[in-house]
């Protein structure tokens, strides 16, 4: 149950911080769907000073953001951006098999190349820094 100056999912701040960060003025259903609405904004804010200063960056995505944000993305690469793999689904690698490691990664290139028209830079970083030899 929600106490005072909160919603059933997240405090009230976490509110605040969505509207003064642009993100949907709709109340997100999960704690995760907010935290998708803030980088998404932050990421667009981040991408418009990057522009603006003229320099481009490396941004680690997963698969949430082409689902949800196609056209973010695709500014990513067409501002000269690097578009990096950081997993479909951040899962911890680190006791993951071989294929299900190539599974992983190749399935986010995949959707990025349907998604975009454009092929994904082979930069690649491990969910959560967690990684293993046999990773």
């Amino acid at each position: 149950m929600a106490t005072e100056g909160e919603t059933e999912c997240f405090p009230e701040e976490i509110i605040r911080i969505i509207s003064e960060y642009n993100g949907e003025l709709e109340l997100p259903s999960t704690i995760e769907s907010a935290i998708v609405q803030m980088v998404d904004a932050l990421i667009k804010k981040i991408m418009d000073a990057l522009k603006k200063e003229s320099v481009c960056a490396a941004f680690f995505i997963l698969d949430n953001i082409i689902l949800k944000n196609t056209e973010l993305v695709t500014r990513m690469v067409t501002e000269g951006h690097t578009v990096c793999n950081h997993t479909k689904n951040h899962k911890n690698l680190s006791g993951a098999t071989e294929r299900d490691i190539e599974s992983n990664i190749k399935s986010l290139e995949i959707l990025f190349k349907e998604k975009t028209g454009y092929e994904m830079s082979k930069y690649f970083r491990f969910p959560e820094g967690r990684y293993s030899e046999n990773a």
